[in-house]
Formats: structure tokens, sequence, C-alpha cells
């Protein structure tokens, strides 16, 4: 029998744990399904790594926190890149293997991905949240900033969901899905990424996502310019090729700066993608002339720009924090006030 959850601890809490694990262990062997395993407390640059979970498991992790830490500097340079440096690193906190069903619940990263650096340096590999191999699985109110990508889904894990998740400050993709398969982005703030939503194959892959479709619903997104290769800059809502999957897209607004863009094309065919959509609104958050060719989305988008489109970002990103006011968040996030929740406007809970 696999041990389905590992903490990676000192050695004596460990022991403690395995005890606990092997006990849920034989109750899983026992057939038992839509099991509770409870994450708490402090983890710091400890990995917490579940494997063969039984079907629809819920790893409840509302109250831990975890580190997030992908370089080993606090400022990456060519001479000494993430890989160099004597800091702890954490690339992966929270992974979740063959699990089919699961439910994450909840978790606290805070990260200390260098925010100031170049990307070339600074692009070690790294998401706060990791489901792999794990159809049908859903990660649901997380609170995540200063990462790399946010939350990955890899490989065999078609249907996901995404849903009450609060990220900021992401140098990588918000949402990465490099594996093309379908799934639910709902009812999200993504407050700050250099990418929005990642559905390019990765690496040497050529496969195509026919049949596939990520619907988004409810989805807040800022684009926020980094670093790159010298350059300030940053990619596009919708991170694509000709062999992504199709996108239906809901009651969402993009918002994005006058920053150089590291490909017009993309945003392109990321337009062409859309097969359905309604009620969205793309503010151009920048007092430079709109970009023009290229940048037009489809008509389902109400294209806002300068003062009234930075104001119009932070009516929606109040008004969605205003009505998650139970979701967990760092101390030194914005205050809810839940009377000022207006759920017919856009962030209002989906």
């Amino acid at each position: 029998m696999r041990v389905p959850w590992i903490r990676k601890r000192s050695r004596a809490t460990r022991g403690r744990l395995i005890c606990a694990v092997l006990a849920l262990g034989f109750a899983l062997a026992d057939g038992a399904r839509g099991e509770i395993v409870t994450l708490s407390g402090e983890y710091g640059y400890e990995k917490s790594v579940a494997r063969n979970l039984a079907p629809g498991t819920m790893v409840d992790a509302r109250g831990a926190r975890f580190r997030v830490a992908n370089s080993k500097n606090s400022s990456p340079a060519s001479s000494a890149d993430c890989k160099n440096g004597p800091l702890p690193d954490n690339p992966y906190p929270l992974q979740i293997y063959d699990s089919p069903s699961a439910v994450l619940l909840g978790g606290q990263f805070e990260g200390e991905v260098p925010q100031d650096s170049d990307w070339e340096y600074t692009s070690c590999d790294s998401a706060a949240v990791r489901i792999w191999d794990s159809p049908n699985s859903a990660v649901e109110g997380v609170r995540a900033r200063r990462v790399s990508d946010g939350v990955r889904f890899s490989r065999q894990s078609p249907l996901f969901k995404l849903d009450e998740a609060w990220l900021s400050d992401a140098r990588g993709d918000c949402v990465e899905n490099d594996s093309l398969r379908s799934g639910l982005i709902k009812d999200v703030l993504l407050d700050g990424c250099f990418a929005g939503i990642n559905v390019r194959a990765s690496g040497e892959r050529t496969e195509e996502a026919l049949g596939e479709t990520v619907t988004l619903a409810g989805v807040l997104l800022r684009l926020q310019p980094y670093l790159y290769k010298g350059k300030i800059s940053h990619g596009a809502p919708l991170k694509v090729d000709q062999s992504s999957p199709a996108f239906q897209i809901y009651d969402s607004v993009f918002a994005i700066t006058g920053a150089e863009l590291i490909s017009r094309k993309q945003f392109a065919i990321g337009w062409e993608k859309i097969t359905d959509c309604r009620n969205n609104m793309l503010l151009w958050i920048s007092d430079i002339p709109w970009p023009g060719k290229h940048m037009e989305p489809p008509s389902c988008f109400r294209v806002v720009q300068g003062e009234l489109a930075r104001s119009l970002w932070e009516s929606v990103r109040q008004n969605w924090i205003n009505c998650h006011f139970s979701l967990i968040r760092f101390t030194d996030d914005p205050v809810s006030d839940p009377l000022e929740c207006d759920t017919g406007f856009y962030g209002g809970k989906y």
C-alpha cells in the first residue's frame, strides 16, 4: 500500500504523522470514499505531497499556511540566477497526484518569488498548487501572492475546476493548463499576472486540444508587467497558440496595462479561440492610445479606456473582496465590507 499523503517535516513530527497516514491508508483500503484530510498550522518551506487519495477525498487546508520560494537568492541575475544562492527554496509547496475528484479547500500561500529581477534569471519552475493526473479535481478558496505560477493542472487532469480563489503578483501564469484539458475557472480574482490563463502546450509536445473547452465565468483578471528580457512587459490574458482549447467567457473582466506586449499575435489568437461569450469588459487601464489591430476583442467585450477603466477595475476588485469576506487572507489584504457586496455587479459571488 502506498502512503497517500506525505508532509516533509522533522523526524519526530514525521513519525507521528506517518501513524496518522497509515490509519487513513487502511481506511482507504477498506473502501472508504469521500474522506477528509485536514492540514493546519505553519508548513513554512516544507513540502506536502498527496498521492493516490480515494476518489472524492477533500483536503481541507483552510487552516494551513505555506511558503512558496523558487529562488535561492533574493535578486537573481546573470551572475547568480534563481538556482544559485544560500536561501531555502520550496517551488511546489502543495501537490496532489493520481487522485480523481480530489478537492483542495483553502490554503494560504505566501510567496517569496523575486518581483523586481529579470524573468530570464528568475524563472525557476514553480507553482503554489500543482494537481497532477487527477481528473475532475477542484481547487477552491485558495489565497496566494508573490508566486511564480499560481495553480497548475498538469497532465491527465481533465474537467478541472478553480473556484473562489484570490491570486496576486504572479511572475508566471496565474493558472496553468498546458496539458490542454477542459475545465472551469469561476468566481476568481487574479490581481496581477504576468500572463493570465495558460493553455498552450509546453515543451516539444504537439498535441491539439480537439473538442476541449475552458470556461471562464466571473473571472476578474489584471495583467501586471514585469521585467522580461530587459524590457517591462507582460503576456496575454489567454496564453494560447493554434493548438489550444476553445474558450467560453461569461461575466468576466480583463484589465490590461499599456506596457509592451510579448506577443500581439497571441492576443489575436486568444480572441479567435472564443466560441461563446457574453457580458464581459476589457479595461485598458492606461492613458496611452489604444493599440488597435490585433487587440480588438469580440463584441461580447465592452472596451473601456483610461481613468474610467482604472476606476472600474478598483470597483470590481473591491466588490469581489467585499463579497468574499469569509475567504482566508493575509493580514494586510484589503478589508471586506459584506454590506457593500453587490451580487449583481462584476465581482459579486457567481
